[in-house]
């Protein structure tokens, strides 16, 4: 689908289906994710669009053991209801948002869309209550794109998964871009156009599977990668070190032996938890067979700063360490108030656990104007990994 914004003349008077991301643990607040579609829809809204209707989703309701078949729901679960977001909605949309319920394949759902008169604003349950989402079923698509007349794609995140409703539909309806998908693509684009001198890439989070096509991709194309979080144990256990009791993904580093270390950093410190309990600072080669590699060290910190500072361009996917408790927050911090502090390069930032970490530690980073946030993590590597040329 080609790369295009809507046009006023194009929703005026229309029922416009959009797909969001709102996926997110915090689902009573109005976090970056909620915001980032704030201007598509007020610009729908401007536009006077007569009904927008909103496609999302919550959680992973077909993996979890609560989830039931019932009322026409492949899938139903409770705490996975699309409810919890009507008022946090309304509130950021400054326009009442009406909650749907039932199934797209009830009785209730052709009977209430076939209504001349809509509310603005209508929230569907869960799209992943379907399993036709998940599977890109036409049949689906056809059900609900029956209820509009336009189609606006604003989750990026979630655009590396070909479902039901940013795929199947668009062969239905015509369909656009959202504003904040558009500038996605734009500044990743940037990145990718600028020169390997200029550039440095931070690669975090726990699985080398996840990352490992972007990172070697990304040799070529960067001045430096900086390795941090769990993949740091796979890379430093595959280079011979040890890891003692800390996690690191099974899988092997594709071509490790052949991989440039001038290139690929990484780190000369951790902060370990021992056996005792107690928290420790060790250099890589000091690992004992009982530690646990939580965090990297200051040492590796300041080094992977300078090695920043020598660059125009900076992408960051992943946390450098395990976040979750705040003894092993402290690298993933100290990144974070040197971003907060530089205005003299271009940043992009992105991945559900580091825009978490931005949040909870320097959440003025959002509205820093040489920082772009990303929505998505997964489709961010996806997208660049598609891009990028070998």
């Amino acid at each position: 689908m080609e790369l295009q914004l809507p046009k006023a003349n194009k929703i005026k008077g229309k029922r416009v289906i959009v797909r969001l991301d709102l996926n997110s643990q915090e689902t009573d607040k109005i976090h970056y994710r909620f915001l980032s579609t704030q201007k598509t829809i007020t610009y729908l809204l401007k536009n006077k669009a007569k009904t927008i209707i909103i496609l999302t989703h919550l959680g992973r309701p077909e993996s979890d053991k609560h989830s039931v078949k019932i009322n026409q729901f492949d899938c139903y679960n409770e705490k996975l209801s699309l409810k919890v977001f009507k008022s946090v909605l309304t509130k950021l949309y400054h326009s009442k948002v009406f909650f749907f319920k039932y199934s797209v394949w009830s009785d209730r759902f052709e009977k209430y869309f076939q209504s001349k008169k809509l509310p603005r604003i209508i929230l569907l349950e869960n799209m992943r209550f379907y399993l036709g989402e998940d599977k890109n079923d036409t049949n689906l698509a056809e059900r609900i794109a029956m209820m509009g007349d336009v189609f606006i794609d604003e989750a990026f995140s979630v655009c590396h998964r070909k479902v039901a409703t940013n795929t199947a539909i668009t062969k239905l309806l015509p369909s656009f871009f959202g504003f904040n998908y558009w500038l996605e693509i734009k500044n990743l684009d940037k990145i990718l156009q600028k020169s390997k001198k200029d550039l440095v890439v931070i690669i975090g989070g726990a699985k080398i599977k996840d990352k490992s096509e972007i990172l070697i991709k990304f040799i070529k194309k960067s001045s430096y990668i900086l390795i941090g979080g769990g993949i740091a144990n796979s890379f430093i256990k595959a280079a011979g070190f040890e890891v003692g009791r800390s996690y690191f993904d099974e899988m092997a580093i594709p071509n490790f032996t052949k991989l440039d270390f001038n290139k690929i950093i990484l780190p000369l410190d951790f902060k370990v938890l021992e056996a005792t309990g107690s928290t420790k600072y060790k250099m890589n080669s000091e690992i004992g067979t009982m530690d646990k590699i939580l965090d990297l060290g200051n040492l590796t910190v300041q080094q992977y700063i300078n090695y920043i500072k020598q660059a125009k361009f900076v992408l960051w996917n992943g946390p450098l360490g395990y976040i979750e408790d705040e003894r092993f927050a402290e690298a993933t911090k100290l990144l974070l108030e040197f971003i907060k502090n530089d205005r003299n390069r271009k940043y992009v930032l992105g991945g559900g656990e580091t825009l978490d970490a931005i949040a909870q530690f320097a959440p003025s980073i959002f509205k820093q104007k040489n920082v772009f946030v990303s929505t998505g993590g997964g489709a961010m590597l996806w997208y660049l990994s598609k891009k990028v040329n070998n």
